[in-house]
Formats: structure tokens, C-alpha cells, sequence
């Protein structure tokens, strides 16, 4: 009975009661509807998983409390969950008691050359890059818009366009990563951008 009051100490204080941590490995991030969770050493326990919005908000529940008796491996289905950034907490509740805090993003990575194959009207460059992206369509193509993001969902710029064959994108902001999404009447597509 100690132990177990404890361990509700303990986590009311978010603080873990295990001494060894216990990884999870979290595949492919990004991820376009399943995501994959891995672990080895859960005995025994009990495993609960959310998934936060940006803003703080849970936004899934996939997981909740279901138990583990030995190391583990869950297929998430996350399709319902829009293209941007998340955050996935993993409690471990029990004698291994541990909470993981694992920043995810849902569709928002596709490489220039996956999207290009899928895609083979439209071509980025130069991708990395200091200032500029170009995006270059086959041939001209009606009712564009182009929207670009910050890593965090922080809207840079939107450009609508009736008729486009080709366009330069500026990147006036910081170095880092940002997302380009090209929305066609028939296509949703979203770029990584790398800023140097």
C-alpha cells in the first residue's frame, strides 16, 4: 500500500519513480497516418498515450491505460489528426512509473524528391537553401495558393494565384526549418523547406 501511494505522489508532482529509463523509439516521424511506438523493458505496467496539439489541448487519446506485460511495440492510427506539429506524452503507470514527452509531425516532411515523384508537375529548389525556394510547375496551372509555415504552425505567408507556371518563395526569416504547402484544386501537398 506505501508504494502505491508513492507512486501517486510521485506523478501528481510529474516527477518518475523509476531508476532506469526506459526509450521509446517513435518511427517514421514524420509520419502520414500511423506512427509506430517501440520500447523494451515495460514489465508489468500499464502504458497511456495522448496526443497534444501546439496549443496544449489533447487532440487523441489512442492508448489509454492498456496493460504490458512484457517489451511492446503499438501502430497508431493518427489519419483523423491534421498536417502539423504534435506533441506525444507516454506515461508508464506502475512500479516503472515515467512519463515521455516526444514531439511528432504528422505529414509535414515530405522530401523535394518523394514529393516530385508523386508529383512530377511541380519542382522545388534550391532545397536547403539561404533566402529563396523556387517552385516550378510543368506546366501553367490555375487556382494556386501557396502557404507557408513556421516549424510550429506560425503562418509566414499565403499567396493565391489564378494562373502559374513558376514563382519564388522568400524566406526573410531566420534560419531553420519551415513548411510549404501547395494547395491545387485536385492536390494538398506539403515541403519541408531547410533555412541556412
Amino acid at each position: 500500500m506505501k508504494s502505491i501511494l508513492q507512486l501517486i505522489f510521485l506523478l501528481s508532482f510529474g516527477l518518475t519513480a523509476t531508476a532506469q529509463s526506459i526509450d521509446f523509439q517513435v518511427y517514421p516521424n514524420p509520419f502520414i497516418d500511423t506512427i509506430h511506438v517501440q520500447s523494451q523493458g515495460i514489465v508489468n505496467d500499464s502504458i497511456d498515450i495522448k496526443i497534444y496539439g501546439i496549443t496544449g489541448a489533447i487532440v487523441s487519446h489512442p492508448i489509454d491505460s492498456q496493460w504490458v506485460a512484457s517489451d511492446t511495440a503499438f501502430t497508431l492510427n493518427l489519419d483523423t489528426l491534421p498536417d502539423q506539429v504534435f506533441f506525444m506524452h507516454i506515461s508508464i503507470l506502475g512500479t516503472q512509473a515515467q512519463d515521455t514527452l516526444i514531439r511528432i509531425i504528422k505529414d509535414q516532411t515530405t522530401s523535394t524528391n518523394d514529393f516530385e515523384a508523386q508529383n512530377p508537375s511541380f519542382t522545388t529548389y534550391p532545397n536547403p537553401t539561404t533566402d529563396y525556394v523556387t517552385v516550378e510547375f510543368g506546366k501553367s496551372s490555375k487556382n494556386v495558393e501557396l502557404i507557408l509555415t513556421d516549424m510550429y504552425g506560425k503562418l509566414i505567408s499565403t499567396k493565391h494565384y489564378d494562373d502559374i507556371s513558376k514563382t519564388d518563395i522568400e524566406l526573410g526569416e531566420a534560419a531553420g526549418i519551415y513548411f510549404l504547402t501547395i494547395k491545387t484544386d485536385s492536390n494538398i501537398n506539403t515541403i519541408q523547406l531547410i533555412k541556412n
